[in-house]
């Protein structure tokens, strides 16, 4: 959870026979984190979904996977503790090919639904 500001990097390489070069200075700017939810790989090529969370309510969200009839294909709960977070989320069916939505409800009862594509 890097702080907003600038923040300079380079790479530092050895080869074989001991020779050390760097490569250019690169500048990377770091905003403000802005409140989310997201599904960081989407689209899903497994049975895992992975959210990112950042800086939302605290408490147990209810989860549901849904398929594009409104059909239910697996439910969890996680709890997040604040801050930045990523969590896993496991179908317990294997996910085909497609559309899918991922419902999230918060711990004040509000509902979020993420587009969540398969690809397999």
């Amino acid at each position: 959870n890097p702080a907003s500001g600038d923040y300079f990097y380079r790479i530092k390489s050895i080869s074989n026979n001991g020779i050390v070069a760097y490569s250019k200075l690169v500048n990377i700017k770091v905003f403000n984190r802005t409140k989310e939810i997201a599904v960081i790989n989407n689209p899903v090529t497994t049975n895992t979904i992975k959210l990112q969370i950042n800086d939302s309510k605290t408490g147990l969200y209810k989860i549901r996977l849904l398929n594009n009839e409104g059909q239910t294909i697996t439910t969890s709960t996680i709890r997040y503790q604040g801050g930045s977070a990523t969590v896993s989320i496991e179908s317990s069916q294997d996910l085909l090919s497609g559309s899918y939505q991922l419902q999230l409800i918060s711990p004040e009862n509000k509902s979020t639904s993420l587009k969540v594509i398969v690809q397999k």
